[in-house]
């Protein structure tokens, strides 16, 4: 089954990503939840399929609630910085810390779809690895999630050894006004002295690959 996903992402830059954390402690209707460590394996074709078609295959392995999830994101609309995407995740059986295979028969049918014509060919292709303070907040009908992201991007095969870093602020919207979600993130964009972050975590590992197809 799958569902749309909004979030705004903000490219912390300069800003510790401390002075993020102890912003969103002292946020009224904030609370903090917890801090996880988050292994990820994107994966795609030798021609970049997923990334033609605006798509991203990942395997993420959550360190706190030691399991791996699955995910197929497709190509979603961006506005204002605000992003609007179909998603579809299911948990892997395994949860022990070697990396298991994806599974394309563990996706709903429209998603194993999307995938069929394409998963033959499809290899990791690089990493995002983070450590993700999570915090809640609720106000009335409105329920979103605050995520201080930061690690790096690598490349996944030796030839392409480049890694950049990671440092971002996330809001999701989980329930309620979508308008609301984002005057939040702008009281977080000036206070932080953040910027826009427009590209995925996936978009920026690709980039690694500078003889990437178009």
């Amino acid at each position: 089954m799958s569902h749309i996903e909004y979030e705004i992402a903000l490219d912390l830059g300069h800003t510790c990503p401390n002075e993020a954390f102890a912003w969103l402690s002292q946020l009224p209707d904030c609370a903090y939840v917890r801090t996880t460590q988050l292994l990820n394996i994107y994966f795609d074709t030798p021609n970049h399929d997923l990334k033609r078609a605006k798509a991203a295959l990942r395997l993420r392995y959550d360190t706190q609630a030691n399991c791996w999830l699955q995910t197929l994101k497709t190509a979603g609309r961006e506005h204002n910085g605000m992003s609007a995407r179909q998603e579809w995740e299911v948990v892997l059986p395994a949860s022990e810390t070697d990396v298991p295979a994806w599974q394309l028969e563990l996706f709903s049918p429209d998603a194993q779809a999307y995938l069929a014509p394409i998963a033959p060919a499809m290899r990791p292709l690089f990493h995002t690895d983070f450590k993700r303070d999570i915090f809640d907040y609720r106000q009335g009908d409105n329920h979103y999630e605050w995520a201080i992201d930061r690690g790096e991007i690598r490349s996944a095969h030796e030839e392409h050894p480049a890694r950049i870093s990671i440092q971002d602020l996330e809001i999701e919207l989980k329930q309620g006004n979508v308008d609301s979600m984002r005057a939040l993130a702008e009281r977080a964009r000036t206070a932080l002295n953040a910027q826009p972050q427009y590209l995925s975590k996936a978009a920026r590992g690709y980039a690694l690959f500078s003889n990437a197809p178009k």
